[in-house]
């Protein structure tokens, strides 16, 4: 599993599973190690798209708008294959 992956389905896992979370349910949902978790939720509260309460998580408010239909990954690529 790439780390992309791993970062995505963290992500997306909190957008969908409203409420707070901490990284051991994370971790045992997603299948992600819970070192690796624990890693990735710290990047993604340095970068503001988490927020921690202690042990706890949760999205960022500001960023569920960004998904107001929770499918963060139904949306086009950025570079669409290019037709011949």
């Amino acid at each position: 599993m790439a780390l992309t992956f791993e970062i995505d389905a963290v992500l997306e896992f909190l957008i969908r599973n409203d409420g707070l979370h901490n990284t051991e349910e994370i971790s045992e949902r997603l299948g992600i190690p819970h070192g690796i978790c624990q890693s990735i939720a710290d990047f993604l509260s340095e970068y503001g798209f988490i927020c921690t309460e202690g042990q706890w998580l949760r999205v960022n408010p500001r960023i569920k708008t960004l998904a107001p239909s929770h499918d963060l990954l139904s949306v086009s690529p950025a570079f669409p294959p290019q037709r011949r």
